[in-house]
């Protein structure tokens, strides 16, 4: 694409570069631990145990897919912002969305019975024991999920509101387990549906932040 500066804009894998010449396409494969890359680099994606659909899109089935986004991506007891877009098939109270639990403490979740963030101990969740009844909340749309915590407060947002707030100064991360996505890091608790979005912050966002990025997506 032509522009002012004469340079080159290249568009490719999801990623916009520019610089003054064209990206060279070089031929190869990737493998199950290079399907996606994370755009930090500090961390291997491996897709081992993904499903995918016809598009060649992640899929969950509520089973035994997961995607492992490495370790030492959040750690110890400072602020965190966990942002995901999901669309969920019913089940009962299983439903992870991102999780280091419980080697890490940290755990994310939506389903028709369990709907918001632990940490270690506590909890700032919709649902409550015994789990009988479908939340009020839960939807099987597309919905924009953010749990967070500042400083010893923690958040959960559907779709830019605020839904529930709570406390921890729980310590979270894992330095010899990864990140999950899809699943807890025990290979339980599945998610049944799609994960569309993840994104993990060393802070939290504000809630004009948070109200902002639903406004870009929904």
């Amino acid at each position: 694409y032509g522009n002012p500066s004469g340079q080159t804009i290249d568009v490719w894998g999801g990623m916009i570069e520019q610089k003054s010449h064209a990206t060279p396409y070089t031929a190869g494969t990737r493998s199950a631990t290079e399907g996606l890359l994370d755009f930090t680099k500090n961390n291997t994606i491996d897709l081992t145990n993904a499903g995918f659909d016809s598009n060649a899109q992640p899929v969950f089935d509520g089973t035994n897919d997961h995607i492992d986004v490495g370790t030492g991506i959040l750690s110890g007891t400072g602020d965190f912002t966990i942002e995901a877009v999901v669309q969920s098939d019913y089940q009962e109270t299983n439903g992870t969305i991102f999780a280091n639990y419980p080697a890490g403490n940290l755990q994310t979740f939506f389903s028709g019975r369990f709907i918001g963030l632990f940490l270690a101990n506590n909890s700032t969740y919709l649902g409550t024991a015994p789990f009988t009844a479908v939340l009020p909340e839960y939807t099987t749309d597309p919905i924009h999920f953010v749990a967070q915590r500042e400083g010893t407060t923690t958040r959960l947002y559907l779709n830019g509101v605020l839904k529930k707030t709570g406390s921890s100064s729980s310590t979270i991360g894992s330095t010899s387990t990864a990140f999950r996505v899809g699943a807890n890091t025990n290979g339980i608790e599945d998610f049944l549906g799609d994960i569309f979005i993840v994104k993990a912050y060393n802070r939290a966002l504000s809630a004009e932040e948070v109200q902002q990025n639903f406004n870009t997506i929904k």
